[in-house]
């Protein structure tokens, strides 16, 4: 799977929308670099990405320098976690804790589809 970044405005809303039509799931780390809150989750947020870099696609996104996505994706706070399926914004992820997003991307990420019991 793929990490990416955008942290500068040049080409941004491209490599957005280029990202997360690619990719059928796709998590956004929306993040402020001089946000206390996004200084404290980053350790958090690392732990994450080396987890499951080898299975989600996920796009950091610096705010300060692509305001444009900010206002579009209606970012109101930092951090933000979006997920976007199929080039849609899905939901934004209720909460930076470390075990709800592991629960969070092993449960709808993850899992692999139910098959049908037949009797």
């Amino acid at each position: 799977m793929t990490i990416e970044n955008i942290s500068d405005a040049y080409m941004a809303n491209e490599k957005f929308l280029a990202f997360i039509n690619k990719h059928k799931n796709v998590i956004c780390f929306y993040y402020w670099k001089q946000c206390g809150f996004c200084i404290s989750f980053a350790p958090t947020w690392y732990t994450i990405m080396q987890t499951y870099a080898k299975n989600i696609n996920i796009l950091n996104i610096e705010l300060e320098a692509v305001k444009k996505l900010k206002e579009e994706n209606k970012v109101k706070a930092f951090p933000t976690l979006i997920l976007y399926q199929n080039g849609k914004k899905k939901m934004e992820l209720a909460s930076r804790n470390e075990k709800y997003l592991h629960k969070f991307i092993q449960t709808n990420l993850l899992s692999k589809p139910k098959k049908n019991k037949t009797k």
